[in-house]
């Protein structure tokens, strides 16, 4: 798909979100050290290497800069440590549509992190992106609970469940 369906070309990609104890912004490659400290803290990558992860980071940071994606590292405030992260994917079949995923470390679930984050996000993409429309999904890395628990925090705000072929929305 190409850019300018993805997102409109003439609109400004936002950078940062500041929120109460943590920094929304684009993922690097330079966050490699930080995002893999991170991304181990879940189940699933436990045994992910630093060399895959850098790979990973610099595909992300091409599509972020390509605008054929936007991918997100959350930080806590002084940004040494990565708490999470945030993907805004194109949506199928829809015209400057983005279907968002975020996670944030298992540690954080317990102190209703994603439950603040998630509602700082919502408001972030609704009103600072210039996306016509955008779907929440939750995150499939995750075990059963974090994602009824996500899909919960959406129907808490009015999102419905769009049956789909491929993947579980809200929108």
């Amino acid at each position: 798909m190409s850019a300018l369906r993805f997102y409109p070309q003439d609109a400004a990609v936002p950078d940062r979100l500041e929120g109460d104890g943590f920094v929304v912004r684009p993922l690097t490659v330079d966050d490699c050290a930080l995002d893999l400290d991170a991304m181990r803290s879940r189940p699933r990558f436990r045994e992910l290497t630093f060399e895959d992860n850098r790979a990973d980071l610099e595909r992300h940071e091409r599509e972020h800069r390509d605008r054929e994606a936007f991918t997100y590292t959350v930080m806590n405030a002084d940004e040494t440590r990565c708490l999470g992260c945030m993907y805004i994917v194109p949506l199928t079949g829809r015209v400057h549509a983005g279907l968002v995923i975020f996670w944030v470390r298992p540690e954080l679930v317990d102190r209703d992190f994603d439950v603040a984050l998630f509602h700082a996000l919502h408001a972030w993409l609704r009103d600072s992106f210039a996306f016509e429309s955008v779907a929440w999904r939750p995150d499939k890395s995750e075990d059963d609970t974090t994602k009824r628990r996500q899909a919960a925090m959406f129907a808490a705000v009015g999102l419905r469940r769009v049956e789909d072929a491929v993947d579980e929305m809200y929108a």
